[in-house]
């Protein structure tokens, strides 16, 4: 608690040689800078541009693969005028002895 101002924990951004604050790294390839790991392509509501940007498994397997989505995961979702849209599923419940998927 001495006076002179000294070292609080707090540290300088690092500096290039131009004296500039370099840019932050780049996030790994299907994430945003806000942590997001689903398609750069699209944001949340977003309607499918393009069939082939949705993975469409056979008919058989679509209840284990909606049975796989956690919390957190982006899926093409069908509304009820057909078209699908980019969400995010926000909670997952049992109702019922079901599951129950909730999604923004």
């Amino acid at each position: 608690s001495g006076g002179g101002g000294g070292d609080r924990g707090e540290r300088s951004p690092p500096q290039s040689a131009g004296g500039r604050v370099p840019p932050p790294p780049s996030p790994p390839p299907g994430a945003s800078a806000a942590g997001h790991t689903g398609r750069s392509d699209y944001r949340i509501g977003d309607f499918a541009r393009q069939g082939s940007h949705m993975i469409s498994p056979p008919p058989s397997l679509v209840p284990s693969e909606i049975g796989s989505l956690d919390r957190d995961d982006y899926a093409f979702v069908r509304r009820s005028d057909g078209r699908f849209s980019y969400a995010r599923c926000v909670d997952r419940t049992k109702a019922q002895g079901e599951d129950a998927l909730a999604f923004v």
